[in-house]
């Protein structure tokens, strides 16, 4: 391997350095989630919402618990786990936090969301009994779209969100910029939109959790981009202190934002692995990746500027919406800046 090629101050700033890693991932020899073995290990996979808004009303898993090789199946009301909470650093008025249980218990708000997780002694018993749940719904309207998102007669997908609304943020505004545009001899007013994306890293997500009796800890290996966060937010939800998470991450196959995200997978899965004491591993499959797993946002921009007779731009007025992912019914996000 050659040394790194340094600037002539010595600073690593700017610096050409040779990646470390490349020869041992080009060899085969890397070392990703779906790698790791331990004695003992089940294998994980959820049961998940066909329907994009809707009231749970029965969550059956019995025929589940009878399928060969199934160990265990759980919903909501079995691993009482505590509820994901976003918070975001501003002003009340500006910002409407919602809670996010690990398992849809109540209600479910697009198709994909976990309802139940089915622990077996491989992966194809684990499918299997997931096909065995009975889950009933009573359908509710869902929300299709930023503009249904906020019409006034609009469902609620989260009751504690006026409006579908998360986040309403003016960024900044000029004084005067009214007048501007009124006494600007052109405006030109633009209107677009961008639609969703799904980051699509090779390697989909995954974890392994196994509890450690003697140390009393709870091991997390997952590919994340976030590990302190996924510390925090696990030990939250099923009652540990932080001390007793220990979260690392193997070699990862990208992320591109994707996994910078605590999955609610990731802790249903450490969850059961807790109330069994056998490790427990969950891969995401590639249909669940492109349903469940978080997208990019919808964005809309309505975007108006101001120019003087010879088109030198005196201002500019931009509005722009987000639906967040991964929501066929979704939760929308306004914001302006002028």
């Amino acid at each position: 391997m050659s040394e790194p090629r340094f600037r002539r101050d010595g600073a690593w700033v700017g610096a050409s350095v040779p990646r470390r890693e490349d020869p041992r991932l080009l060899a085969g020899r890397g070392r990703f989630v779906d790698d790791i073995a331990l004695p003992g290990m089940l294998h994980a996979q959820f049961v998940r919402s066909t329907v994009a808004h809707g009231r749970v009303v029965a969550v059956d898993l019995d025929e589940v618990r009878a399928v060969p090789g199934v160990v265990a199946a759980f919903s909501a009301a079995d691993l009482v786990l505590g509820d994901v909470t976003a918070l975001l650093d501003r002003p009340p008025h500006e910002f409407v936090p919602t809670s996010m249980p690990v398992l849809a218990r109540d209600k479910v708000r697009y198709v994909g969301e976990p309802v139940a997780v089915v622990v077996a002694r491989d992966p194809y018993a684990a499918e299997d009994g997931v096909e065995a749940a009975v889950v009933e719904y009573e359908d509710l309207e869902p929300v299709v779209s930023d503009t249904a998102a906020l019409a006034d007669d609009a469902p609620l997908v989260h009751a504690e969100a006026p409006r579908n609304t998360l986040v309403d943020v003016s960024l900044f505004a000029t004084e005067g910029i009214d007048d501007v545009f009124a006494e600007a001899p052109c405006v030109v007013r633009v209107q677009t939109r961008t639609g969703r994306q799904n980051a699509l890293p090779l390697e989909t997500r995954g974890v392994v959790a196994a509890w450690d009796d003697r140390d009393e800890q709870l091991h997390v290996q997952t590919n994340t981009q976030i590990p302190h966060q996924v510390r925090t937010v696990l030990a939250g939800c099923a009652g540990l202190d932080e001390k007793q998470v220990r979260v690392t991450v193997p070699d990862m196959g990208g992320g591109f934002g994707q996994k910078c995200v605590v999955g609610r997978e990731e802790i249903a899965a450490a969850a059961a692995a807790l109330r069994l004491r056998r490790p427990v591993k969950w891969i995401e499959d590639r249909r669940d990746a492109l349903t469940a797993a978080f997208l990019a946002r919808e964005q809309r921009y309505d975007v108006r500027a101001a120019f003087d007779a010879d088109g030198h731009i005196l201002g500019m007025d931009a509005t722009w919406s987000a639906t967040w992912a991964p929501t066929p019914a979704t939760r929308s996000r306004p914001g302006s800046s002028r």
